[in-house]
């Protein structure tokens, strides 16, 4: 991309990375609607609870924009607190990082939630949500994105939303059943990204059998048949764009699986460079589950189609 990147780094401390790069001026600003204040929003009392002052400094400047009213929490015996008398119209919750969440945080995120009369918003880690309960109103990912937490906002607030729990929180046993039935193979060398994977395929009420590298997908096609490969692009042995040759040759349009590469790549041309192998889809990693969601409920609209079933 023409630009540098550089590396600070002190034992015990942590890390600092620093890149620059050239980039063309964009014409005319992106998410303007960010700009205006909603007439659903405005004078809306809400709760933000982060143990991060950035995070707490940032979701309120966001929302106070927007014409919102918000009152601070970083401590999490301050959410206890708060009930039963608070006036409030919606809360946010920041989860802290997967190894600061303690059993005692997940006893007061729960008593908050069953007493709250108000929807919650949570956020999470892209892989990271250990309360399984999910009446939330919605799980928003961090890096969390301005223009995901208006939408959000204005989804909850909106005099046209009659939904209190969104698609990305449907239990299990509300999944279609031809969702649930589909045979997925995930083809994985990262012992970190299979244990991630699954968990996001089990939230969504799938199961999933593993490959290590291309040679264990072939071999594992070849005794039974699935109908998704969320193949990894980069695997030892036999790595995805070349299983996915193989598989090409050897299983017909209508036999072979519907493969979904995964890769952390995201440059200009990798998509192209993946559908010409053969694949029929691409996701970039961290896997996004919503993105996920949307790609495995085509397919299983598409094989529910096919068969007439």
């Amino acid at each position: 991309m023409g630009g540098h990147i550089y590396a600070e780094s002190v034992v015990g401390e942590g890390s600092t990375f620093t890149f620059c790069i050239r980039a063309q001026v964009v014409a005319e600003k992106p998410y303007n609607h960010l700009r205006q204040k909603h007439v659903c929003l405005f004078n809306k009392k809400i709760i933000i609870y982060s143990d991060h002052s950035t995070q707490r400094d940032l979701l309120q400047h966001h929302t106070e924009y927007w014409g919102m009213i918000a009152q601070l929490v970083s401590h999490p015996e301050e959410l206890r607190n708060l009930l039963p008398d608070i006036t409030c119209h919606l809360a946010i919750i920041d989860m802290p990082p997967a190894m600061q969440v303690s059993k005692k945080f997940l006893r007061l995120l729960s008593h908050f939630h069953h007493q709250a009369t108000f929807p919650v918003i949570l956020l999470t880690a892209t892989h990271y949500c250990p309360y399984p309960e999910p009446a939330f109103a919605t799980t928003l990912n961090k890096p969390l994105k301005p223009s995901k937490l208006y939408d959000s906002l204005i989804d909850q607030f909106s005099v046209h939303a009659h939904k209190t729990i969104l698609s990305s929180n449907i239990k299990a046993m509300d999944i279609p059943k031809e969702n649930k039935e589909l045979r997925i193979l995930l083809a994985e060398d990262n012992k970190v990204n299979q244990k991630v994977a699954l968990i996001t395929l089990q939230k969504l009420g799938y199961h999933a059998d593993i490959a290590n590298n291309g040679v264990e997908v072939l071999e594992i096609l070849r005794k039974q048949p699935y109908d998704v490969v969320l193949m990894d692009v980069q695997m030892p042995e036999m790595d995805g764009l070349v299983a996915t040759q193989h598989i090409v040759k050897e299983w017909s349009s209508e036999q072979r699986p519907w493969i979904i590469a995964m890769t952390a790549n995201a440059m200009q041309g990798d998509r192209e460079i993946c559908l010409e192998a053969g694949m029929n889809d691409y996701i970039t990693k961290p896997i996004r589950r919503e993105e996920l969601a949307k790609m495995l409920d085509i397919y299983a609209a598409k094989l529910h189609q096919d068969t007439g079933s």
